[in-house]
């Protein structure tokens, strides 16, 4: 069962540049894409240099709503670190595109601690920004059950303020990683529906979607997105994480206390 500081974590704000989000291409599992994003939230956006992230298997367990399923153990965890180390992802900004990676080095300990550090070429994407940036709290990709979920998700959100906005039909695949679907039919099965599907279920966002079409061919992607009731929105997703595990009261007080103390009504601004 977590306690009340591990709930707390799974409400920090995870802070990327737009461009991280709008403008990469990378393919993670949905494990690898939380452990990013759970390292995130931890890291300080008005610090000027990445500290190392700590942090023990069982505190990641607990925040993420695992317990004993066979996914959260020491060993899946250390692969999933090894896989994400072994990948890269590649971030267009106007006529150059560059190829980085997620982590500059990873300490495993005997005794179950992980020392993390992001790798230096991310800090102008989650560091000391000021302005084109999107801030999420970690509760709702970790409900999450699929890995285009995720990725939709955060796409969106870097886009929330503008209500709508239509997507290329085959970018937006490339962008959720999603290119192993040749036919669009597969992709629309198996990661639009699932996505927005969730989206709706557990998240801050609504989430209607339409296509347009040239002939019988779907050409475009439009999304239209409107902002739920945030208080309640947390207790679903709190709720949702504890689902089928020992359960956990989640108070709606602490829960107020806690959305307060993020300030989201004064600015959109990181920690």
């Amino acid at each position: 069962m977590p306690k009340k500081s591990e709930i707390e974590k799974r409400e920090h704000m995870v802070v990327q540049k737009n461009d991280l989000i709008q403008k990469s291409r990378f393919v993670l599992s949905k494990q690898e894409h939380k452990l990013i994003l759970y390292v995130m939230s931890k890291i300080k956006p008005k610090d000027n240099e990445f500290n190392e992230v700590t942090f023990s298997v069982s505190e990641f367990n607990k925040v993420c709503g695992i317990y004993n399923d066979g996914g959260g153990n020491y060993d899946h965890l250390k692969k999933t670190i090894q896989n994400i180390a072994d990948k890269s992802l590649w971030l267009r900004v106007g006529e150059i595109e560059t190829l980085f990676r997620w982590f500059t080095y990873v300490e495993l300990h005997d005794n179950g601690m992980i020392k993390i550090r992001l790798h230096d070429a991310l800090k102008p994407y989650l560091l000391q920004l000021e302005k084109h940036f999107t801030v999420y709290s970690l509760i709702y990709p970790l409900v999450m059950r699929s890995q285009y979920s995720i990725r939709l998700y955060e796409i969106l959100k870097s886009y929330d303020n503008l209500g709508s906005w239509t997507f290329d039909a085959k970018q937006l695949q490339i962008m959720m990683g999603a290119e192993s679907h040749k036919l669009y039919g597969d992709f629309k099965r198996r990661a639009l529906v699932v996505a927005v599907q969730e989206i709706n279920e557990l998240t801050d966002l609504s989430v209607a979607m339409e296509e347009i079409k040239e002939g019988q061919k779907v050409v475009e992607l439009c999304f239209t997105t409107q902002k739920k009731d945030t208080i309640g929105s947390f207790l679903r997703a709190h709720g949702k994480l504890e689902e089928g595990l020992n359960k956990m009261d989640v108070k709606e007080a602490s829960v107020t206390k806690a959305f307060d103390e993020l300030d989201f009504n004064k600015k959109k601004s990181p920690h």
